[in-house]
C-alpha cells in the first residue's frame, strides 16, 4: 500500500487538520519530555508533513510557530539564559529550513517521476496506465454529479503502411504531431492518451453525445488538415461511447475500442457513436 499516495488523495482540508494535529502532538510531547532535554526535533514531523502534502510556505509558518513556542518554553522552564535560548531556537530554525528544502526537492522529484510513469515517452500524452487512473477519478464523478462522460478510441488507418513506406522515424513524427493536434482541440479538463502503437484514447468529462459529436468532428477535420500533403493523407477511425454511469476503466476503454472496430469494418475514416451504460 502506498501511504503517500493514499494521503495525497485526501482533501486539502483533511491534510491541513491532520497537520495541525501533528503540531499539537509535538507540543504535547514537549511537555512530557523533561525541560533539560532538547526536543526541537519533534517538530520536524509536522514540518516535514506540511512540506510534502501542503507547501513549503505552510511548513515555514509551522517552523516559525514552533520556534516561538520552544523559545517561550525554554525561558519558562529552563535556566539556560536568554542568549542560550536564542541560539537554540536559531539552530532549530536552521535545521527546519534544511528539512523544508530537502523535502521540497524530494517531493518535486517524486512528483516528476510519478508523472513520467504515466506519460507516453514519444508523444508526451498520458499512457494507458495514466489514462486508466484519470478514468477512475472521472467515473466516480459520474455518479456523484450525474453528468455523462464520453470516451473516444482513435486508430490511425493503415499506419503500418506509413512505417513501411516512409520509415519508423517518420511514423513516430506523425504520431507526435497527431497527439499535438488533438490536444489543441481539447479542454484543460479533457484527457488524451496513447494507449497503443497507433491508438489514442480521449476522455471528455461532463460531455454528452451531442457535444461529443462537435468535439470529435473538429478533431477529424483537424486530422485532415494535419495529414494533407504530409504522409499519404492518413485518416483516423474513431469509436465514441457516452457513459451515464461508472464502469471499470478498462471496461470503458474496451467498449470504445469495439465501437472503433465497428467503424473499421464499415470502411474506416469515420466515427461510430454509441451509448454506454
Amino acid at each position: 500500500m502506498n501511504i503517500t499516495a493514499a494521503i495525497g488523495r485526501r482533501s486539502r482540508a483533511f491534510i491541513s487538520v491532520f497537520t495541525v494535529a501533528l503540531l499539537a502532538l509535538a507540543v504535547f510531547v514537549r511537555y512530557l519530555v523533561p525541560p533539560r532535554f532538547s526536543a526541537g526535533f519533534i517538530f520536524l514531523l509536522p514540518i516535514s508533513f506540511a512540506t510534502w502534502f501542503l507547501s513549503w510556505q505552510v511548513a515555514a509558518i509551522i517552523a516559525v510557530v514552533a520556534a516561538g513556542f520552544l523559545f517561550r518554553f525554554d525561558l519558562r522552564y529552563t535556566n539556560a539564559g536568554a542568549a542560550v535560548d536564542y541560539w537554540k531556537q536559531f539552530s532549530d530554525l536552521v535545521v527546519a529550513t534544511v528539512f523544508i528544502y530537502i523535502f521540497s526537492e524530494l517531493r518535486d522529484l517524486y512528483n516528476r517521476q510519478i508523472d513520467l510513469s504515466r506519460r507516453d515517452p514519444l508523444t508526451g500524452v498520458l499512457n494507458r496506465r495514466g489514462f486508466q487512473e484519470r478514468l477512475r477519478i472521472e467515473s466516480q464523478r459520474i455518479n456523484r454529479h450525474h453528468r455523462p462522460m464520453t470516451i473516444a478510441y482513435i486508430d490511425v488507418d493503415n499506419f503500418k503502411s506509413i512505417n513501411d513506406r516512409y520509415g519508423h522515424a517518420a511514423g513516430d513524427e506523425f504520431l507526435i504531431g497527431l497527439g499535438r493536434h488533438i490536444s489543441t482541440r481539447l479542454r484543460a479538463t479533457d484527457h488524451l492518451a496513447r494507449v497503443g502503437g497507433d491508438e489514442f484514447a480521449i476522455a471528455l468529462p461532463e460531455t454528452d453525445q451531442v457535444s461529443a459529436r462537435f468535439v470529435l468532428g473538429e478533431i477529424q477535420s483537424a486530422m485532415k488538415r494535419f495529414s494533407a500533403g504530409r504522409i499519404s493523407n492518413a485518416t483516423i477511425s474513431m469509436g465514441a461511447v457516452t457513459f451515464s454511469s461508472d464502469l471499470d476503466p478498462e471496461a470503458m476503454i474496451a467498449v470504445a475500442d469495439r465501437a472503433m472496430y465497428g467503424i473499421k469494418q464499415q470502411g474506416k475514416n469515420n466515427i461510430e457513436y454509441r451509448m454506454g451504460s
